[in-house]
């Protein structure tokens, strides 16, 4: 698919919901605990990264860079946007990345020390991912989409949720 600005997006997803810290996957048969009050909110935080062969990391992303080297094999990582929001459980989010891509994010409930929340991601009319993930309270999980094969890049998405 090639957008006006030239940009292909391939579907072939990178490290799809790769762990990268302390986050975890799985489905442990419990349900999840019900959810606070309507006004209760998880906060969510989602890191949209450039990455690539060349040039150096992004000083912002230091913390995170030997992670992400385990989980995908790019060498340089540049941080391209940065957003944290308060949610509301059981509302969806959305939040837009670089080059149209949408990242629509629905917080349904708590179990144990994990947020389930629900994962869309959306490139105009194609869906890239659509999963339930168990976010460790305050871990990282960092999945991707090659915007171009030929280019040897990618988009990094890190997702952070904390209630």
């Amino acid at each position: 698919m090639t957008r006006g600005d030239g940009v292909g997006l391939v579907a072939g997803l990178v490290g799809v919901l790769a762990l990268c810290g302390p986050a975890t996957g799985g489905d442990t048969g419990a349900p999840p605990e019900p959810e606070g009050p309507r006004g209760d909110t998880v906060r969510i935080q989602v890191m949209a990264i450039e990455a690539g062969n060349g040039g150096a990391c992004d000083p912002r992303l230091e913390f995170l860079r030997s992670r992400l080297r385990r989980v995908v094999s790019y060498r340089s990582f540049r941080l391209v946007g940065d957003m944290q929001r308060d949610v509301l459980w059981q509302d969806t989010e959305v939040f837009v990345l670089p080059h149209g891509t949408r990242l629509l994010l629905l917080p349904k409930g708590r179990e144990a020390q994990e947020v389930l929340l629900q994962v869309r991601l959306v490139d105009g009319r194609r869906q890239l991912v659509d999963t339930i993930v168990r976010l460790r309270n305050r871990g990282y999980m960092v999945f991707g989409v090659e915007r171009d094969a030929r280019a040897d890049e990618a988009l990094l998405v890190v997702l952070r949720a904390e209630d």
